[in-house]
């Protein structure tokens, strides 16, 4: 049976921050997309291998994601001569690229004529979002292609899968830090009440101080 599969990519430019640019529609509808950015990432993958999680959610179900971490190239964006694009910073510029499957299946294969199918689609996505700077356009929805057979010209991969991302329970908030790093937060009626003990401590201290100058 053919398995039909949808593209995603996720990067950012020289202003603006990783972010989703290509999922399928299913996930726009479903806003899941800034889900898919958080689930794929990491360092570059080596050659001959892709990455595989699956992505357990309420609203569509498991959903697997395959995808590899690349180096985007100046020709990615027809930029004269060789070499890695950078930001602003002269940090270098990533590409998560790959194809979401609605869901899980079994034996999967996937062939490096695949992953060329993923960059041929996603490129020019990516080329017109690196000349955006702070109103990126709307995240685009591409349509799905079916995967190819192995051959001896088209060798499968390998797939290198990671811990399933599954729904977090309720609990504090989480928000990240400056440096990126993930803290916890009080909520915000509890940020009220501590504010208002601190105010009546306050001017208790100052009821008891001004009689005495």
């Amino acid at each position: 049976m053919d398995t039909k599969v949808w593209p995603f990519l996720v990067s950012r430019n020289t202003l603006l921050g990783f972010r989703p640019l290509v999922v399928p529609g299913f996930i726009i509808d479903a806003r899941l997309s800034f889900i898919i950015a958080g689930a794929a990432g990491g360092g570059l993958t080596e050659p001959g291998r892709v990455m595989y999680r699956e992505v357990q959610t309420a609203q569509v179900g498991t959903i697997a994601l395959v995808y590899r971490v690349i180096r985007a190239q100046k020709d990615f964006v027809d930029l004269a001569g060789d070499g890695v694009l950078t930001d602003i910073h002269g940090r270098a510029i990533s590409l998560i690229e790959g194809f979401i499957l609605p869901e899980v299946v079994a034996n999967l294969a996937v062939t490096e004529s695949d992953m060329q199918t993923v960059h041929r689609l996603v490129e020019p996505v990516f080329r017109r979002f690196w000349g955006e700077d702070l109103e990126p356009t709307p995240i685009e929805a591409l349509d799905a292609f079916e995967l190819e057979r192995e051959s001896e010209t088209n060798p499968l991969l390998l797939l290198f899968p990671e811990e399933p991302l599954k729904p977090k329970p309720k609990g504090p908030l989480t928000t990240l830090s400056t440096n990126g790093e993930r803290s916890t937060a009080a909520p915000f009626s509890l940020k009220i009440l501590l504010l208002f003990l601190f105010v009546l401590l306050l001017l208790s201290a100052a009821f008891y101080i001004l009689p005495h100058l």
